[in-house]
């Protein structure tokens, strides 16, 4: 039987993108640091 309060690495990881992604839709923030580069 699987212990429904086990956490795995692949669980928080999903979490983590999960809220990334929200911050990236909900305030348009970019995550790399070439955004607004000219000549790329």
């Amino acid at each position: 039987m699987i212990n429904s309060n086990l956490t795995t690495f692949n669980d928080i990881t999903n979490e983590m993108i999960a809220n990334a992604w929200y911050s990236v839709l909900e305030f348009h923030i970019h995550l790399s640091g070439v955004v607004g580069v000219k000549g790329l």
